[in-house]
């Protein structure tokens, strides 16, 4: 089926003698070219080290070229990549870093926040079902070792799942045309309602039924619409008693419908109206903090990621240096406490936000 839809996107195509023609092409014949690969590499038997590691790297590195591909393909023919949402599939979210280590830079990975790492496959341990590697990461003077276990199995599985819905996605957009409704003016409407601190649910749902049924989208699809209104019914649920967390939570409510709005302005080619969003005292006074203290800006960069290696000692770090900031230690303690990865997600994706030209 999947080959099948690749095949039939091909065929919609336009032939024409321009880059997005053929980027598109390309990009199919690299998500053809998976399967075949992925094949290979369960059905061929040569227990030769050199064997396993060539067939290793061989896989990692398709599969990281598979992944531009479906990006490459969704913006070449639907012009936006709102089907595309791998970093939501835990098992593709951490393809990158596996990919770098190994791949990409296992003899010299610089992290954003600061940092290097060195890592190696366990060469006795590894085999193709099972990769082992070690990665030493050194930073301010200190020396961390970690030991990662993957399967090979679990990488290609999520990668035909995830890619079988998009490329179904963009195949649905190809060739049935949309019937024009304008979805955008019911997510500003559910923004208008919100700026009057009604939290119109009944609207909310009527929009994502709309959407689903308009571009023929899965239920388990990760499209960054559905993905945002996720997020906006995860919000509704979340309470607490302390108003100045409540208020950081009505500003994320916010903040995502706002999110949603642009985006099906995009999809319909509407021009956005300018929306409005205040930022919350919390926040503000993080804000604040950075604008005096510009050196900590450089442990923001993963604190939307609870998952990655530098999420806590980074969080960490910035609850130490805001200790005499009584308000900004208040928001960093408040994501501390969140085990969520979505609300992780939400409070470190607004701490990012931070933007010295308009303070």
């Amino acid at each position: 089926m999947y080959l099948t839809q690749l095949e039939e996107i091909k065929e919609a195509l336009v032939k024409s003698d321009t880059q997005n023609y053929y980027k598109s092409v390309s990009s199919i014949g690299i998500l053809k070219q998976t399967p075949l690969i992925f094949e290979a590499f369960k059905t061929e038997h040569n227990s030769h080290t050199g064997a396993i590691l060539l067939d290793i790297y061989g896989l990692l590195q398709n599969l990281f070229v598979s992944i531009d591909a479906l990006y490459d393909l969704s913006k070449m023919t639907m012009h936006y990549k709102y089907s595309v949402n791998v970093n939501q599939n835990e098992t593709l979210r951490a393809l990158k870093y596996i990919r770098n280590d190994i791949v990409g830079h296992p003899t010299h990975r610089t992290y954003s926040a600061g940092g290097v790492g060195y890592s190696q496959i366990n060469i006795e341990q590894t085999t193709k079902q099972t990769i082992y590697y070690d990665t030493h990461f050194f930073k301010k003077g200190t020396h961390e070792s970690n030991q990662r276990e993957v399967h090979t199995s679990k990488l290609m599985q999520a990668f035909i799942d995830e890619a079988s819905i998009i490329v179904r996605e963009v195949k649905n957009h190809l060739i049935k045309p949309t019937t024009g409704t304008n979805l955008s003016e019911k997510a500003y409407l559910f923004y208008s309602k919100l700026q009057l601190e009604a939290y119109d649910n009944n609207l909310l749902q009527e929009l994502k039924e709309a959407f689903k049924t308009e571009h023929q989208i899965e239920e388990k699809s990760q499209n960054r619409v559905l993905w945002r209104i996720s997020l906006l019914e995860l919000l509704e649920r979340w309470h607490d008693a302390d108003p100045e967390y409540d208020e950081v939570i009505q500003y994320l409510i916010k903040t995502q419908a706002i999110k949603i709005y642009q985006i099906l302005c995009d999809i319909e080619t509407v021009t956005p109206k300018y929306l409005t969003n205040k930022t919350p005292e919390l926040l503000l006074s993080l804000y604040k903090f950075f604008n005096q203290n510009t050196k900590s800006l450089q442990y923001i960069d993963n604190l939307h990621d609870m998952t990655h290696l530098f999420y806590k000692r980074d969080l960490e770090e910035l609850i130490k240096l805001t200790n005499k900031y009584p308000k900004a230690n208040k928001l960093l303690r408040f994501l501390s406490r969140q085990t969520d990865g979505n609300k992780v997600y939400l409070i470190g994706s607004a701490i990012q936000k931070y933007d010295k030209k308009k303070m």
